[in-house]
């Protein structure tokens, strides 16, 4: 059996990270990586002690639920911390240096969170699905990685899931004695 890549690895580990996601809008997830370690996990949703978006705590998600705004308008009234940011914020608050660390995530940072990720001086980004930017906002993006040497790049491939069904036994999962 092949084992899956390094990038694949942790792009699920972000996935799983989005599924913690209360944001009523796309759900993120990031993984930090520090040589090779994950030392950081994050995903979008309101700020610690906060009500919840799902709990009516984020007027701008409320709004949007109830088609009052479109989608990516009133980015500025967002009450939610971005996933990037809560993995960075976390690696913070126990102590742990970035410097040259490797940020998976499922959608591509937007400009604010690419500034915090330049900040921490890391190496790389990758994400899966891409952030829908305006030319204004796509050429900074770029300024920004260019400038600062912070590779930001797709995931081309990611791993098919593994489904494990019910006929499925513990021999399974071992290697062969041959």
């Amino acid at each position: 059996m092949d084992r899956i890549s390094r990038d694949d690895y942790y792009m699920e580990m972000a996935k799983v990270a989005a599924q913690r996601a209360d944001c009523q809008g796309t759900k993120v997830g990031a993984v930090v990586i520090v040589e090779d370690r994950i030392v950081s996990t994050g995903y979008n949703g309101a700020p610690d002690g906060v009500t919840n978006c799902s709990d009516g705590g984020c007027p701008r998600c409320a709004a949007r639920a109830g088609g009052e705004i479109k989608s990516g308008a009133d980015l500025d009234k967002c009450l939610c911390v971005h996933a990037e940011e809560n993995a960075i914020l976390s690696s913070a608050r126990h102590g742990m240096a970035l410097r040259g660390c490797v940020i998976y995530t499922t959608v591509q940072p937007c400009l604010g969170c690419l500034r915090q990720i330049i900040q921490v001086q890391a190496q790389k980004v990758i994400f899966v699905d891409s952030f829908p930017m305006d030319d204004l906002t796509k050429k900074a993006y770029a300024r920004l990685c260019d400038e600062s040497k912070v590779v930001v790049e797709q995931l081309k491939t990611t791993a098919p899931p593994t489904t494990v069904t019910a006929e499925d036994t513990l021999e399974a999962f071992q290697p062969s004695s041959d």
